[in-house]
């Protein structure tokens, strides 16, 4: 059982990992923060950097406050 802040990002387009599973398992995991992008696919830190950057930042800057 994974105890750590957690953070899932993947996308719709995503051939490896579909959008249902992530859904489903971030619906079983409400201590779990993440998202399912639209129109992008598995690598999302190489397809949409800034977007990935911008939402890593962003789980850090409320994980790192609330583990403080």
């Amino acid at each position: 059982r994974v105890a750590a802040p957690t953070l899932v990002l993947g996308g719709t387009a995503d051939a490896l990992v579909p959008a249902r599973v992530l859904r489903k398992v971030l619906r079983r995991r409400a201590d779990w923060s993440g998202a399912v992008l639209d129109d992008h696919r598995h690598a999302l830190m190489l397809d949409d950097p800034r977007e990935y950057l911008a939402r890593v930042a962003e789980w850090r800057a409320t994980t790192d406050a609330a583990v403080a």
